[in-house]
């Protein structure tokens, strides 16, 4: 056998084309092809991704269980489901990397995902992810509400299948919103004193009783209450958020 500096760099890959290798059961010298490499390294997570990967199991191999790193339907539907027919989805706690994402789920909830085929962005769906809840059904597995919101093609039996996070909601997570509406000042007034509960200074929006916004001095009396001064009296409603 020549040296292996000896020959020809191929500046045209392929797929198809394959490296010598050493087989860890029996270490026997083995042929592989570059597209089951890319497939591996995927599919197990070793390459650093901020998506998760699953298999959809078009026919799990189990009507009382969910093998781990898979996303399915109960009961089972076709081995083709397009990505705009889907409202609802079973999901592994873990993904074929092995990582445990069961406290992720909830999180996700009312943001926006996208479901693309690995190795074929052009397969793909677009969801609001609308609730998330434990299966009472199977063990270590979560039954997520999706609504479509765009995408191409369909969810294809054994393929393997990205999740990612495409835009979190951030405000439903952590923010407060309170509607002044029952201080509607029915008498005008140029002091307004409000008791918003919110537990941090929030922002004020003012508007009068024709809807017209009016700005005025707010001062934040502590977290959880505030004054607005304006030059005259008049009635409305505040928007704190």
């Amino acid at each position: 056998m020549a040296s292996i500096s000896t020959y020809a760099i191929d500046q045209i890959l392929s797929v198809r084309d394959k490296v010598i290798g050493t087989d860890v059961a029996g270490t026997v010298t083995k042929n592989y092809e570059l597209g089951d490499i890319i497939s591996f390294f995927n599919k197990s997570g070793l390459i650093e991704t901020l998506a998760s990967s699953f298999e959809y199991a078009g026919q799990p191999v189990s009507s009382s269980a969910r093998v781990d790193g898979t996303i399915s339907f109960d009961p089972p539907t076709a081995s083709s489901v397009s990505f705009s027919s889907i409202t609802s989805l079973l999901i592994t706690s873990k993904d074929l990397a092995g990582v445990d994402l069961s406290s992720y789920y909830p999180k996700l909830i009312g943001s926006r995902i996208l479901i693309q085929k690995s190795g074929d962005p052009s397969k793909f769906g677009i969801y609001n992810l609308t609730a998330s809840t434990s299966s009472s059904k199977f063990s270590n597995v979560h039954d997520i509400s999706l609504t479509h919101v765009f995408g191409n093609s369909s969810l294809e039996s054994e393929s393997n299948y990205l999740i990612s996070l495409m835009q979190y909601d951030y405000l439903s997570a952590t923010d407060k919103h309170y509607a002044f509406t029952d201080h509607t000042q029915a008498n005008p007034s140029a002091i307004w004193t409000i008791n918003h509960g919110l537990n941090k200074f929030p922002s004020v929006t003012v508007v009068d009783s024709a809807g017209t916004q009016v700005f005025g001095d707010v001062d934040h009396t502590d977290n959880n209450n505030l004054t607005i001064t304006f030059i005259n009296q008049f009635s409305g409603k505040a928007y704190l958020n």
